[in-house]
């Protein structure tokens, strides 16, 4: 073998390994556009280059690295993982660079990918600095991300998250988590000791989302234990239902509360749910129930899924409620809702 042969098995073995190691290791470096100008010429001349950086353990040089991607994707990724690593070992500096990300989709983008990169244990601390960070849309995406990944948080953080946050809405929120996870013990266990109304609502519209066995006397007896909640309770209930089993059998969990003012919420719901993936199968059943308040609330839960994608016919059955108080309230509904 002659000199040229073994330098080239030499080349052709390198690339090999060069390849196997970028296979074990993908996110071993970032490809960061540098645009630069050449004035040498008589006519400046611009060209982009691909500059490899390679990615560092040291976290406050990711941040400077962070700086230079230009991918938005590839930069609210880093970002998040930047944010996750600083939230667990220097908050003031995971503050200061959480004020730096700026804002709409590339701020939402990395708070979901710190979220994801984060232990449950920096939760109640990242909690925090998203509530005080300035920004209303980033608790607004917390909220959001707790329901996604309630089985990562976990009871015993949301119930920390809900008696330690000041917000309602997180309240309701975390509430709602825990209702879902909590779906094989009875409910009033899961109240603990809050005296919130929309708290209990919450908690019982995510347990009876996600108890897929629910009959009919079971929604019953919860409406019966907690009239108050009687439209959570039936809100979590209709949505599976109706997706799960279908419009004709949630026809035969409606009536099943004490009073006329209890059971008018079944027919609001059943309608909403149908609406979502039939409007023209529920507007036939909404229009064959009897004038009354069941069909005017009926109506309601059909023209919120109306107005959204049939402006018209929203406007058309709204004309056709009796009750006074619910033709104001679709009313209100529809009137910015039109206007758009």
């Amino acid at each position: 073998m002659n000199q040229k042969q073994i330098g080239l098995g030499i080349l052709i073995t390198s690339i090999a390994i060069m390849l196997i190691y970028r296979a074990w290791r993908p996110d071993v470096e970032y490809r960061i556009a540098e645009t630069t100008t050449d004035h040498t010429n008589s006519t400046p001349k611009t060209a982009t280059k691909v500059v490899v950086v390679p990615v560092t353990d040291n976290v406050l040089e990711r941040i400077n690295l962070n700086a230079k991607i230009e991918n938005p994707d590839a930069k609210a990724a880093d970002a998040g993982e930047i944010l996750a690593k600083l939230f667990e070992s220097d908050t003031e500096e995971a503050g200061k660079f959480l004020q730096s990300i700026g804002t709409g989709r590339m701020r939402y983008k990395t708070i979901v990918n710190m979220l994801d990169n984060s232990s449950v244990s920096s939760l109640e601390v990242i909690r925090i600095a998203l509530e005080n960070s300035g920004y209303f849309e980033d608790l607004s995406t917390f909220k959001a991300w707790i329901l996604r990944a309630k089985q990562k948080v976990g009871i015993s953080t949301l119930v920390n998250i809900t008696n330690s946050t000041n917000d309602t809405d997180l309240k309701n929120v975390t509430g709602q988590a825990i209702g879902e996870l909590k779906i094989d013990i009875d409910p009033s266990t899961l109240l603990l000791e809050s005296d919130s109304t929309s708290y209990q609502n919450s908690v019982l519209k995510g347990y009876t989302r996600e108890k897929h066995n629910l009959t009919p006397r079971d929604v019953k007896i919860l409406v019966e234990r907690y009239p108050g909640s009687a439209r959570s309770i039936m809100d979590g209930a209709f949505t599976t239902i109706v997706r799960e089993k279908g419009p004709e059998v949630a026809k035969t969990y409606l009536n099943q509360g004490a009073s006329d003012d209890v059971n008018k919420y079944g027919y609001e719901l059943l309608a909403w749910n149908w609406s979502l993936s039939n409007s023209l199968e529920a507007s036939k059943w909404v229009a064959e129930l009897s004038p009354g308040i069941f069909k005017d609330n009926a109506i309601k839960g059909m023209i919120q899924v109306l107005m959204n994608s049939d402006r018209a016919s929203a406007l058309e059955w709204s004309g056709t409620i009796l009750d006074s108080s619910i033709k104001t309230e679709v009313d209100n509904l529809l009137v910015p809702n039109l206007k758009k």
